[in-house]
C-alpha cells in the first residue's frame, strides 16, 4: 500500500508531525552530556561525552546491540526451541496510525496474558516493526514450541475475540524445534535493524517513528480534552530476559553530569575547567554526591525502556 491510503487532510496532518519530529532530532542532535568523575586533580579529570539519548540516538542503538550480546550468551546455555510469531492488524483506509498502533499493542498485551497461562514462566522478545505506509506489526520470539491446537486458539482469539486482524493473515507462525543461536540473533538483528538503523529514505520509517514520538509526547500531556494516547515501546521482553540483558551499572561514587545545549558543535569539542561559555552555549550543571542520585542521573541517557 502507498501513502494514498490517507486522505489529503490526514496526509497534511502526518506531514506536520514528521516536520516536528525532524526538528526534534536536529535539536537533540546538537546537545550532549559530559559525565565527569569527581577529582581534585584537574590533570587527571576523567570525562566521558554522551549524546542526548533517546530511542533514535546512537547511544541507544549501541546499548541495544550490547544487550543482544548478553541474550546470545544466555541462549547458548539455554537452547530452547523457539516459535517466531508475527502479529498484524487490520489497516483500513484513513485509519489513524495512532489507532492502529494502539489496537496492535493492546491486543498483544491481552494475548500475552493468554500465552502466559498456556506456558507459565514464558520468555519472549517482541519487536514492533513498520510497513511502508507507517502502520505497524509485531515480530515476536516465544521461547517455547506451540501445539497446533494452541496456534488455532491464538488465531481465533486474535480475529474473533479481539477483532484485531484476519484469522489467517493476522497471525503467522514459524516453528524451529532445533534452532541455533546464529539464526536467532540474525532474526532479531534483521527486524530490529530495520526499526533502528533505517533512515527517512526508507518507505514508512519517517511516518512510523514520527507517530511513535508524537504518541509519547501526547501521553505526557494532562490538559483537559487531550486524547487518551499512551506511549509505545519498540521492544519488550519478559522479566527474566530483561534481567539477562541488563548491562552493568556505573559504579562511580560521585559524578558531575553536565548538559550542554549547543547551536553548533563538532566532535573535537572538549570540556575543560577553563572554558568560557558565550551566548551560543547554555548549560545546566548539577552535582550528584551520592551513588543513588548519580545512578538516576546517568540512567537518563544510558537505559533502555525494557519492562
Amino acid at each position: 500500500m502507498e501513502n494514498c491510503v490517507f486522505s489529503p487532510e490526514l496526509e497534511s496532518y502526518y506531514q506536520d508531525i514528521e516536520a516536528d519530529f525532524l526538528r526534534y532530532l536536529n535539536d537533540t542532535g546538537q546537545q550532549l552530556y559530559l559525565v565527569c568523575k569527581e577529582s581534585t586533580d584537574l590533570e587527571n579529570l576523567q570525562c566521558k561525552k554522551c549524546d542526548f539519548a533517546h530511542r533514535w540516538s546512537k547511544s541507544y542503538k549501541n546499548r541495544f546491540l550490547a544487550r543482544l550480546c548478553l541474550l546470545q550468551d544466555w541462549y547458548l546455555l539455554n537452547p530452547y526451541p523457539v516459535t517466531f510469531m508475527t502479529l498484524t492488524t487490520y489497516q483500513k483506509k484513513d485509519m489513524l496510525i495512532e489507532d492502529q498502533i494502539t489496537l496492535l499493542k493492546e491486543s498483544w498485551d491481552k494475548l500475552l496474558k493468554v500465552l502466559r497461562r498456556m506456558r507459565p514462566g514464558l520468555d519472549y522478545f517482541a519487536n514492533m516493526d513498520f510497513h511502508k505506509t507507517g502502520y505497524s506489526h509485531y515480530h515476536i520470539i516465544l521461547f517455547c514450541s506451540l501445539k497446533k491446537s494452541e496456534e488455532k486458539k491464538i488465531r481465533e482469539i486474535w480475529s474473533k475475540k479481539y477483532q484485531a486482524g484476519h484469522r489467517l493473515y493476522g497471525v503467522n507462525f514459524q516453528v524451529r524445534m532445533r534452532d541455533n543461536i546464529n539464526y536467532l540473533i540474525s532474526y532479531i538483528l534483521k527486524h530490529s535493524s530495520k526499526v533502528l538503523h533505517s533512515d527517512s529514505t526508507t518507505p514508512g520509517f519517517l511516518r512510523f517513528h514520527s507517530v511513535i514520538w508524537h504518541m509519547g509526547r501526547m501521553s505526557k500531556q494532562k490538559e483537559p480534552g487531550v486524547l487518551n494516547v499512551h506511549g509505545v515501546r519498540l521492544f519488550s521482553v519478559s522479566r527474566r530476559l530483561s534481567r539477562v540483558m541488563k548491562l552493568p551499572e556505573n559504579d562511580e561514587h560521585a559524578l558531575r553530569v553536565v548538559h550542554f545545549g549547543i547551536h553548533r558543535i563538532t566532535e573535537q569539542y572538549l570540556f575543560t575547567e577553563s572554558d568560557e561559555f558565550n551566548d551560543e552555549i547554555w548549560y545546566n550543571f548539577e552535582r550528584k554526591n551520592s551513588r543513588r542520585k548519580t545512578a538516576k542521573a546517568v540512567k537518563f541517557f544510558c537505559d533502555l525502556d525494557f519492562e
